[in-house]
């Protein structure tokens, strides 16, 4: 994960980004470049939403998530 030139994070496999941009509807606020083979999973908000609604334990892990980036940033 970039911003501009300067490198952010390296993402691991199983990892997930841009999760406070999907919630809040806005865009991603950086570039994203994979180094080698990858698979993405893309997912509309509205999509999120109706797995969130129709399976609670995904609505807690996005949950855990957005707590443990919370709590990375505040660090």
């Amino acid at each position: 994960m970039c911003d501009g030139d300067t490198e952010l994070a390296l993402l691991e496999r199983g990892s997930v980004f841009r999760k406070l941009a999907i919630l809040a509807d806005e865009p991603c606020p950086y570039d994203i470049t994979a180094v080698g083979q990858m698979r993405l999973l893309h997912l509309e908000q509205a999509s999120l939403y109706d797995l969130m609604a129709k399976h609670p334990q995904t609505a807690q892990g996005v949950i855990r998530s957005l707590c443990h980036a919370l709590k990375e940033h505040l660090s």
